[in-house]
């Protein structure tokens, strides 16, 4: 009896009494013919082997696995991820055993799987819209490309022909006289050589400085500044002796200035975005259309000053030294060093800017003077001023012009130059 009602997990039964004998009679008649049945004993002990194995078995219903414990008398308990435990024996005795289901976990890679596919065709969209905007970029930078390109080829062309046909002057006989030589052939060819490396240089230069800025590793108003100072000493300082004796060889270099300003003028206006990695870094916020400002003023200053004087007096180098590096030098400076000793007069400039523009206008000046004078020979230095009176004038040009930058007078890009200039043509 304390058998069976194990096997079938109820409580064992209470003694039997007088007074219950009665109504116990067909519980009792039900015990005795499981008693005298041939395999009660075996179901006995075979559910408490199973009781035993259950405990110790560990089962992995999780992505389908299905497992089992074999017995010696031939039962089997099967664990599955989409049902329960059966423990069976014969045809007579079945205990379910409930393990976890896996149906939320299915659900969960269901909808993991459904987010992927959805994140795939997001991305292939994205990648193709990319793909799509890059070769439209591509074209639109062909085009301005084209242009520049174009428009340069066609005016250095008209050049040429102009001094083939002695529209523009040539050489001086000597270094005297003024009776000017044709435009000879050779002289062509060399301006015409020298206007297209002083293209490539200055294209050079500017990439030097806008690739670091658009990839953030530079500053874009310390970029607009490092092109500011350079660009003007270094176009009179390699360019300028490049060309040829002759008088108009002043119309071939000043395609140089006026192809940069063609450019700045597309970055400023167009979605080239070529064009607005120079727009970006010639600005002081990072906005393209401030390249039209300043930046424009400056290779128009750089244009006219290359026209009017040219290598035949020393008030294009001045005028075009103190603008390009006295101003650049005096922003780099004086925000870096001057934030603590401003003048009580202009709160906006420093006393540490206006010591770097004086100082790098003197030396700018006084450095291109003597190379273009007495190294290379393209200009003539006033023969009446000593070396060191000239000196002391520029550096009173250079003083002048670094009061008149702290005052609010209008763009530094012209005023000062235009201080600069007039000041030289009255002293030097």
């Amino acid at each position: 009896e304390h058998s069976c009602t194990r096997y079938i997990g109820k409580p064992p039964l209470p003694p039997l009494t007088t007074t219950r004998r009665m109504k116990s009679i067909p519980i009792n008649a039900f015990f005795i013919t499981l008693l005298f049945s041939p395999s009660i004993a075996d179901r006995a002990a075979f559910s408490s082997k199973v009781n035993q194995r259950i405990k110790q078995t560990t089962t992995h219903p999780e992505n389908g696995q299905v497992a089992g414990t074999t017995f010696g008398n031939g039962q089997t308990a099967i664990s599955s991820s989409s049902s329960s435990v059966s423990l069976k024996n014969n045809n007579y005795i079945q205990q379910p055993i409930i393990l976890r289901d896996n149906h939320h976990h299915q659900q969960q890679q269901q909808k993991t799987k459904q987010q992927q596919q959805s994140s795939t065709t997001f991305l292939s969209a994205k990648n193709q819209n990319a793909e799509e905007s890059k070769s439209s970029s591509t074209a639109t930078i062909t085009k301005s490309r084209k242009t520049i390109i174009y428009t340069a080829a066609l005016t250095l062309l008209t050049m040429c022909t102009a001094a083939h046909f002695h529209l523009l002057r040539g050489p001086p006989l000597d270094s005297t006289s003024d009776i000017l030589l044709p435009y000879s052939d050779a002289l062509i060819v060399r301006d015409a050589c020298a206007t297209i490396t002083c293209a490539i240089l200055g294209y050079i230069l500017t990439k030097v400085f806008t690739i670091p800025a658009r990839d953030g590793r530079l500053e874009p108003r310390d970029s607009r500044k490092l092109i500011h100072t350079l660009s003007a000493p270094l176009f009179m300082c390699v360019g300028w002796p490049l060309f040829s004796n002759a008088v108009d060889a002043r119309y071939f270099a000043v395609l140089v200035p006026l192809l940069n300003a063609l450019r700045i003028v597309i970055a400023g206006s167009s979605d080239d975005s070529d064009e607005k990695e120079l727009a970006s870094a010639l600005s002081r916020s990072g906005d393209f259309k401030e390249a039209l400002g300043g930046p424009f003023v400056y290779v128009i200053i750089l244009s006219i000053a290359t026209i009017l004087f040219w290598r035949d007096n020393l008030v294009g180098v001045v005028a075009l030294s103190t603008m390009a590096a006295g101003d650049g030098l005096a922003d780099l400076m004086g925000r870096r060093f001057g934030k603590n000793n401003k003048w009580f007069f202009s709160p906006k400039k420093s006393i540490a800017g206006t010591i770097a523009f004086f100082l790098a206008s003197t030396l700018c000046s006084v450095g291109l003077s003597l190379w273009l004078g007495n190294v290379v020979g393209a200009i003539s230095i006033v023969p009446t001023l000593e070396m060191r009176a000239l000196i002391g004038r520029i550096a009173l040009i250079s003083a002048i012009c670094a009061f008149v930058e702290l005052l609010p007078l209008g763009d530094d890009n012209w005023t000062v130059p235009a201080s600069a200039g007039l000041l030289s043509f009255l002293l030097l």
